[in-house]
Parts: C-alpha cells; structure tokens; sequence
C-alpha cells in the first residue's frame, strides 16, 4: 500500500475551528482506519486533525468573534 501525504513536514496550517487561528507545525501524520490523521504543534500544545479540518490561511472572521 502507498499513501500518498500532500503536505511537507513543518508546513504551517491552521485549525478551522480554533476561535484564536494560531499557526501550527506539522509534526506526524497517523494512518487510522478512517483516514489520515496530522499531528500539529503550537508550543508544546499536540492535537490530531483530519484534513477537512485544517487551512493554509487564517479564518478572519472566526478570530474576529
């Protein structure tokens, strides 16, 4: 089997969801079950995002509210 990633390691993204749009680090990328997990860093904070949740670009507006 070949999974094809198409991110680069360390490439930047934000959560689409997270009200203050900090930028993350790419650190890992999990192969589940139901689809491929990246791991992002802000600081020493971890989280786990499918990709439908994550953005090159700031969400403007959800940092606004």
């Amino acid at each position: 089997m070949i999974i094809s990633i198409p991110y680069e390691f360390g490439q930047m993204f934000y959560v689409k969801t997270d009200i203050e749009q900090n930028e993350r680090q790419l650190v890992n990328v999990i192969v589940a079950p139901t689809g491929l997990l990246f791991e992002l860093a802000f600081g020493e904070r971890m989280s786990k995002h499918y990709e439908f949740e994550l953005s090159l670009e700031p969400n403007k507006v959800k940092k606004l509210q």
